[in-house]
């Protein structure tokens, strides 16, 4: 999901969402409660670990923490690097292992710079996903919905969940995306707050979607990092790449659908389409557990569509050898502030003899104007 300081993606896929009862009773994570205290757009952070430790919940927390190293920005750099240290400062982040309220499983506090798993776990599988939540917050990424994510996984920053659902909780399209809302450098550079999991392509086509036709991954020569695809539709009127995502709490707020495009070879010519569709969905407000706090106010694992896919703003533009960019105009999201939203790009590339061809695709993305350094939309 994302929003307002509150940023959550869902990525490629669009699967069909399944209410599941959890299990009783349900743990949770304790909300971050100074989120805008947090590290937006800081990409190098330590952690140490303090007091005393059992030694498999320590190493299972660590992996949680170091699971968010390896997401890459759109010009190829890693958007965060968290790195252990056994002298911690002021600034770094100090994990401790303590007793905690009943059903609370950790907690993250960005004023203090401080981490606490619950010493009732016994689980290493839900310490795992303790620690990589816990420390989600601490980069500035809010709670979501476990039913948020759109590439068939289960967000590590759902709450309110069963130890089996924390289990299965994973790195998802979702969390990647906020990891991007919070930290890609776009944002800086031109002003701009991308909310899609690998926009950049710097990790292969992972996180994105195709309704027909083929795309091959390219290591060179992209827009702004060396990663791009080259996708060749078999139907230029049907063929599409997208990606999907969740922007809830965010009502009223201007988005626009962007591709950069470049031809594949000197002489070949191509149409270029991006479209922003959207559709409604709803939250339900009936507690799961005592500390059911979402951004939204609202249930986020209680999710339903309401509405159908609706096309809200499109431009086309002609591909050149060079690399450019096409934007739609500003589309206003819906006014409960709750809606997926997903990115489509057609394209119709031919050669100068009008055989079909591929057309290179880089920086595929929603995006919305950003006002502050954590990345509010306009």
């Amino acid at each position: 999901m994302i929003g307002r300081r509150r940023f959550r993606v869902l990525g490629g896929g669009m699967l069909a969402v399944l209410l599941v009862a959890s299990a009783a009773p349900t743990a949770q994570a304790f909300p971050n409660d100074v989120i805008d205290n947090c590290y937006y757009s800081v990409d190098n952070m330590k952690f140490a670990f303090v007091g005393s430790w059992p030694a498999t919940m320590k190493t299972a927390v660590r992996d949680g923490f170091l699971d968010w190293n390896g997401s890459l920005d759109y010009d190829g750099v890693p958007l965060i690097t968290w790195t252990e240290t056994t002298t911690p400062t002021n600034i770094d982040t100090r994990v401790s292992w303590e007793d905690l309220p009943t059903n609370i499983l950790g907690r993250a506090n960005c004023t203090d710079d401080t981490v606490k798993i619950d010493s009732g776990i016994t689980s290493t599988g839900v310490a795992k996903t303790m620690g990589r939540h816990e420390s989600g917050h601490i980069i500035a990424m809010d709670h979501t919905g476990y039913y948020d994510s759109h590439n068939g996984d289960f967000p590590s920053m759902a709450t309110c969940l069963s130890d089996a659902e924390f289990t299965a909780a994973i790195k998802s399209q979702d969390d990647v995306g906020s990891l991007n809302f919070s930290h890609s450098v776009i944002s800086s550079l031109i002003g701009e707050s991308a909310f899609m999991a690998n926009y950049g392509y710097e990790q292969g086509f992972s996180y994105w979607g195709l309704n027909g036709g083929t795309v091959s991954y390219q290591t060179s020569g992209g827009a702004t990092g060396p990663g791009h695809i080259a996708f060749t539709p078999t139907n230029a009127v049907a063929d599409y790449a997208y990606q999907t995502m969740t922007y809830a709490d965010a009502p009223a707020k201007r988005l626009t659908a962007v591709t950069n495009h470049k031809t594949w070879s000197t002489l070949d010519n191509s149409t270029v389409r991006v479209e922003l569709w959207a559709r409604d969905i709803n939250y339900g407000s009936t507690p799961e557990c005592t500390l059911s706090t979402w951004p939204n106010g609202k249930n986020m694992n209680q999710r339903t569509v309401a509405g159908s896919w609706v096309r809200r703003t499109t431009a086309t533009a002609t591909a050149t050898p060079t690399w450019a960019r096409t934007d739609t105009s500003l589309w206003s999201s819906l006014g409960d502030g709750d809606q997926d939203v997903q990115v489509r790009v057609f394209a119709d590339p031919r050669t100068n003899t009008g055989a079909r061809t591929p057309i290179r695709l880089d920086n595929v993305r929603v995006a919305c104007p950003v006002t502050q350094p954590e990345g509010d939309c306009l």
